[in-house]
């Protein structure tokens, strides 16, 4: 079937630059086709917060469950490779391959009653796994605490903050989901981790599936979105940190995520776009003719620029508003 793909490189196999495994997508969620590949190429060189590879691949099947021949091979067409999140990932980016790591499936900084500890009578893992995929690690102490301080009434937010982020990357990843409108982020798609010998939480990006759904459909406001959560509220409602989301926003716009840097990786995937977009089976997946989708692709700069925009207006308001 056209979909995507999860492969594991068989024991004994050589590495792909020191992956074994191949998240191939073939991003039939997303109008644009490029929306991870664009967000991690944009995210690689940036401070504080760390991407994932990503790549074009032109994928073949040749099956060989309905005859004992060889068979042929059939082209599946244009999928995007992710790396995957676990310790290969950590150790090539010489963080701690023994800390932990999870992914947000339904999680917005709540102590929900589907987390608890490995030593819980109660603990079941497929329970906690409805709201963070356990990609690394074993023991969910650490988090639990983190959790429990968060909504914590008592606590002095800055004492907690401080305790358990990296306001650098904490800011980093917020300014990159503003950006590029990642609604989803808000509760999925992005990566916990927590080195082995540091109480502090980074916040890492992964999936940007839904940030070009304007293509075809309304989007969700994120910075509707943003403030619902408590961690991100709390943060925005002490004196100056409004003011350090906005120097981050804008130094990522006139920066790393300038229109100019956006339409040098735009023309480069152009040559592999119009190659395999234009052949079955990707012909026949999008959503209107190639070259209208092209135009779309063209907007994505200036769409960028207008969530830059939203964003400033948004900041104003508030600001005006004495938030």
């Amino acid at each position: 079937a056209l979909k995507s793909y999860r492969i594991k490189m068989m024991d004994g196999i050589e590495a792909y630059e020191g992956q074994a495994v191949f998240n191939i997508d073939k991003n039939l969620g997303d109008p644009s086709r490029i929306a991870n590949k664009l967000a991690h190429d944009l995210i690689k060189n940036l401070d504080d917060i760390t991407g994932f590879r990503t790549d074009f691949f032109h994928v073949f099947i040749r099956d060989l469950s309905s005859s004992g021949t060889e068979g042929e091979l059939y082209s599946y067409g244009l999928y995007t490779h992710i790396e995957q999140p676990n310790k290969a990932y950590l150790r090539s980016r010489g963080l701690d391959e023994n800390g932990n790591l999870y992914r947000a499936e339904n999680f917005d900084f709540q102590l929900v009653p589907q987390l608890k500890n490995i030593d819980d009578p109660e603990y079941n893992e497929r329970e906690f796994e409805t709201v963070l995929d356990i990609r690394e690690g074993k023991d969910h102490a650490k988090l639990l605490n983190m959790l429990k301080d968060i909504n914590d009434p008592d606590k002095d937010f800055d004492e907690v903050f401080y305790t358990y982020f990296n306001e650098d990357n904490y800011l980093t990843w917020l300014a990159v989901n503003i950006l590029l409108g990642n609604a989803d982020a808000v509760s999925e798609g992005f990566l916990l981790y927590n080195p082995g010998n540091s109480p502090v939480w980074y916040l890492l990006p992964w999936n940007f599936e839904g940030i070009f759904s304007w293509m075809k459909e309304e989007e969700a406001n994120i910075l509707d979105l943003i403030t619902k959560v408590k961690l991100h509220k709390k943060y925005l409602e002490q004196e100056g940190n409004p003011e350090k989301l906005f120097k981050k926003v804008k130094e990522l716009a006139f920066g790393p995520f300038s229109s100019d840097k956006v339409k040098a990786l735009k023309k480069s995937y152009k040559p592999v776009l119009s190659e395999l977009l234009n052949l079955y089976p990707d012909n026949v997946l999008l959503d209107m003719p190639f070259a209208e989708y092209m135009a779309y692709v063209d907007l994505i700069d200036e769409h960028i620029g207008m969530n830059y925009r939203t964003f400033t207006d948004w900041y104003e308001k508030n600001k005006n508003e004495g938030r």
